[in-house]
């Protein structure tokens, strides 16, 4: 099994709400990308993974770091 995963932690790492994870931010976003895979990658189906990664940091990462979207609760948590 193959799982990319872009993630973000703010230090000191003092609690759960203290990491970011890129993935589950686009789920609750409504723009879920497939990053997990049960069988072997092909360098195109890697380079698509990580360019959809890439461009969604882009497109967001000012607003996760400059604070306005930390702590919407974009951390793996069990609901």
């Amino acid at each position: 099994k193959y799982t990319f995963n872009v993630s973000i932690i703010r230090l000191p790492y003092l609690s759960i709400e203290d990491y970011f994870s890129l993935n589950v931010f686009m789920q609750k976003k409504g723009q879920d990308i497939n990053t997990t895979f049960d069988k072997e990658l092909t360098e195109a189906e890697t380079f698509i993974v990580t360019t959809k990664l890439s461009e969604s940091l882009q497109e967001h990462a000012q607003k996760i770091i400059d604070g306005s979207q930390w702590l919407c609760n974009y951390y793996p948590r069990k609901d």
